[in-house]
């Protein structure tokens, strides 16, 4: 019977700032829950307590 590897998980979240972003990523790497962490800047857009809300986040 063929052994299947871990599974692999792809997790997607977002941070106010680049300082919050690296922390966290410092922290997932160090505990080895990833492997790699990857940085993007976005402008997110959703609904928040009945209001459309903008936000530039990492």
């Amino acid at each position: 019977m063929a052994q299947h590897p871990d599974p692999l998980w792809l997790v997607l979240t977002t941070e106010a700032d680049q300082q919050r972003a690296s922390a966290l990523a410092e922290q997932l790497i160090s505990r080895e829950l990833a492997a790699c962490v990857s940085f993007q800047a976005i402008q997110s857009r959703y609904r928040w307590e009945g209001r459309v809300e903008r936000a530039d986040e990492v």
